[in-house]
């Protein structure tokens, strides 16, 4: 009796203890939510004190921008569009007014400063959108001085919301002011290449004009650049339509032979010349390949990346016969004996595992089945070369 009238008394004590805990919790969460509507109301009252007052710097409108989006206190990532924000809502109908003026008075006379390469100053655009729809005539009337220290700020802007909001805006430099995006673009450009990650291109997608892309090869031949940032920009310039400029280029470094210059920082660049143009590259790769084994291994396991079917591609537009020859050196060069074994479950294949898959998978998969006249020939001419290997029969 003892015994249970213990585990009672503990049973009892556990309960009273997890009740106070919930009743603390409760009161945490009640006096944070309380704080963080007191931090909201000053928030909201000092915007309103702003836009109420007549003689408002229109400085303040980037930090109206910021803090209109604010909840329990706390700013969340800025709306680009202001009229969608939790704040505007809350807005009387002169209060808007005056936030639009503001926004005139801001993009007119304010000085935008240029933010650092991984720094984002939203207010250009929140105050273009927000002009645009609400006094669409001055929209118009802004003049390339407003667009110009507007636009880098506008191109940097990489967000999955409002997307077509701020294309607008895009879409309102590239026609009406072509130098300036040009100016824009080269900015914005330098700036992702010191932060190591380009988004411009992307950004700005099918706008990207023949005037554009002279611009930025210029930028391709400073010598303040490397070849990983060339092979960068060179790669989205082809990805967005400018291919002729990029194998002009290309063809530039590589037209006194593959191998030339040998440095394994153009191994990327090669890849992406045999990539845009497999037939004029491929004869110059199987005579480098030949000359130079030791090389041509290097080239190869630097580009054959993790299920990376650029150069696999670029491979099956090629002739039988080149095909055929690619797969004679490979397999001398790559024996059975030399792929790997993997004991069950998963595993991150090598580029010695993307070589024999490419071997064994791509490249006589697609001479068996591709029904062109010279396949057969292409395969008879692997079977020569090894006629020990009985399996090749079956292809």
């Amino acid at each position: 009796i003892q015994s249970f009238e213990s585990i009672n008394v503990a049973r009892e004590a556990s309960l009273s203890q997890a009740k106070t805990y919930e009743r603390e919790g409760k009161e945490r969460e009640t006096g944070q939510k309380e704080k963080g509507e007191k931090a909201q109301h000053i928030i909201d009252s000092k915007i309103k004190a702003y836009l109420n007052n007549p003689d408002c710097n229109p400085k303040y409108f980037q930090n109206i921008a910021w803090w209109i989006n604010s909840n329990n206190g706390v700013p969340s990532r800025p709306a680009i569009d202001l009229q969608q924000s939790s704040g505007w809502r809350k807005l009387e109908e002169g209060e808007r007014v005056n936030l639009v003026d503001l926004a005139v008075n801001y993009l007119r006379n304010v000085s935008i400063l240029p933010t650092e390469p991984n720094r984002e100053n939203y207010a250009p655009a929140q105050a273009m959108l927000l002009i645009q729809r609400m006094r669409p005539s001055i929209y118009e009337e802004f003049g390339e001085d407003v667009w110009k220290k507007c636009a880098p700020e506008i191109l940097k802007i990489d967000v999955d919301e409002d997307v077509k909001a701020i294309g607008r805006l895009h879409d309102t430099i590239a026609k009406q002011f072509p130098s300036v995006a040009n100016d824009a673009i080269v900015n914005v450009l330098y700036q992702q290449l010191k932060r190591g990650y380009l988004s411009i291109f992307r950004i700005w997608g099918d706008r990207l004009s023949d005037a554009q892309a002279e611009v930025i090869m210029k930028i391709i031949r400073d010598d303040k650049i490397n070849n990983e940032q060339r092979a960068s920009i060179l790669e989205e310039m082809a990805h967005h339509g400018k291919v002729a400029y990029v194998q002009s280029y290309l063809n530039e470094i590589f037209m006194e032979g593959w191998d030339k210059p040998p440095n394994p920082e153009y191994h990327r660049l090669r890849l992406l010349a045999f990539q845009l143009s497999p037939t004029s590259y491929i004869s110059q790769i199987l005579g480098a390949l030949a000359k130079d084994r030791e090389w041509g291994r290097q080239w190869l396991e630097s580009v054959i990346g993790n299920h990376d079917s650029r150069f696999v591609g670029a491979v099956l537009v090629c002739s039988s016969q080149d095909i055929a020859s690619l797969y004679i050196w490979l397999h001398k060069e790559y024996p059975p004996n030399t792929c790997p074994e993997h004991k069950g479950g998963t595993y991150t294949p090598t580029a010695l595992d993307e070589i024999h898959h490419l071997k064994s998978h791509y490249l006589l998969i697609h001479l068996s089945t591709s029904g062109k006249p010279d396949s057969s020939k292409a395969l008879e001419e692997i079977f020569r070369q090894y006629p020990q290997e009985d399996w090749l029969r079956s292809c």
